[in-house]
């Protein structure tokens, strides 16, 4: 930082710098979290266990602080399959398995084992359709808010899932739509956060809705580019803004905009050293598409998008008149797209 230079906060724009932006800012004297909020956003069991003693409702949850010489405890829990395993402080689903029988328990407990990632938490499964919330808290007001659908389950990526997200307007769910932003307001509320933003996942059961986890960052994939396209929103910003006592951006909200029907996908690619993709104007040129962002240039390495939710060319956020139509149209962009990716050798 420059000597002599004023600054109002440290923030802490995703889930790994959190930590820091607390320690710097308690260090210079300045605004920043708390050591509590900061706790429960990057913790994930003690997250779960600050939701379950509030009376939300979320997946019961095991912490094992050393998977490698805590082999026998992890496998002990088959008595509650199905289950999820993943990374104590990890992100992106990278090293998170689903177990449905012995077998899978056995190969997640070892694939992690072999991983740098020692410290596991595992939960239970939760069968219903994945969702994320995503918005801006101001003084402990939800004063955005947006809900969509994933099209699968992110825990699905090992299956060649392609991520994308369809939003759900009030409009067409009122009672539900309204039932799931109760149920983020009371658990960010019951967590602590106050000024920030929020992007939380949640999953639509037969009966209810049911808590996954919290993250006081700005969402992934699409999800930035789908708030900038749609509501005008630059949700970073609006974090920021938040942090140092600004009023957050105004814009209508995404949910008003969900109508006829939009969303993003993501633009997949073969992974390897990429030469070339089609360009922003092309594939603007594509049906009902509407923005787009590129994660990468070409020259640059494409990881295996198989293996975690990082993995992309870019972005898109699409419109259509109806479900099935977007339904169409995500997949078409998606076929297409990934056909014309030119990469040279394996990743």
């Amino acid at each position: 930082m420059a000597a002599g230079r004023e600054y109002d906060a440290v923030v802490g724009f995703d889930e790994f710098s959190l930590i820091s932006a607390w320690q710097a800012a308690t260090s210079l004297g300045l605004p920043g979290l708390d050591w509590r909020l900061v706790a429960n956003m990057r913790d994930k069991s003690a997250q779960k266990a600050t939701l379950r003693k509030g009376g939300v409702a979320c997946a019961r949850s095991w912490l094992i602080d050393d998977i490698r010489r805590q082999r026998g405890e992890a496998l002990r829990l088959r008595q509650h399959l199905p289950l999820v395993l993943k990374p104590y402080s990890g992100a992106g689903t990278v090293h998170t398995f689903v177990a449905h029988s012995d077998p899978q328990l056995l190969r997640a407990v070892d694939r992690l084992a072999a991983s740098p990632s020692r410290t596991v938490l595992i939960e239970t499964y939760v069968a219903g359709v994945e969702h994320h919330a995503d918005g801006v808290v101001s003084d402990g007001q939800v004063c955005a808010f947006s809900l969509g659908e994933y099209l699968g389950n992110l825990v699905q990526i090992a299956d060649g899932i392609t991520p994308a997200s369809v939003a759900l307007s009030p409009a067409t769910i009122p009672h539900a739509h309204q039932q799931a932003k109760d149920l983020v307001s009371r658990a960010l509320a019951l967590l602590g956060l106050r000024n920030g933003v929020f992007h939380v996942e949640l999953f639509r059961t037969a009966d209810a809705w049911v808590f996954s986890e919290a993250a006081m960052r700005v969402g992934g994939g699409g999800i930035p580019l789908h708030h900038d396209v749609m509501g005008g929103v630059n949700l970073h910003e609006s974090m920021a803004r938040v942090q140092v006592g600004q009023a957050p951006q105004a814009g209508p909200s995404v949910a008003e905009a969900a109508s006829p029907v939009t969303g993003w996908t993501f633009l997949p690619g073969p992974p390897g050293i990429v030469r070339s993709f089609p360009g922003r104007e092309e594939i603007l040129n594509e049906k009902g598409v509407l923005g787009v962002e590129f994660n990468i240039r070409p020259g640059q390495k494409l990881g295996l998008g198989t293996a975690d939710t990082v993995a992309r060319v870019g972005s898109a956020v699409l419109i259509a008149a109806t479900r099935p139509e977007f339904l169409d149209r995500q997949r078409s962009l998606v076929d297409w797209f990934r056909s014309r990716v030119e990469v040279e050798g394996p990743a």
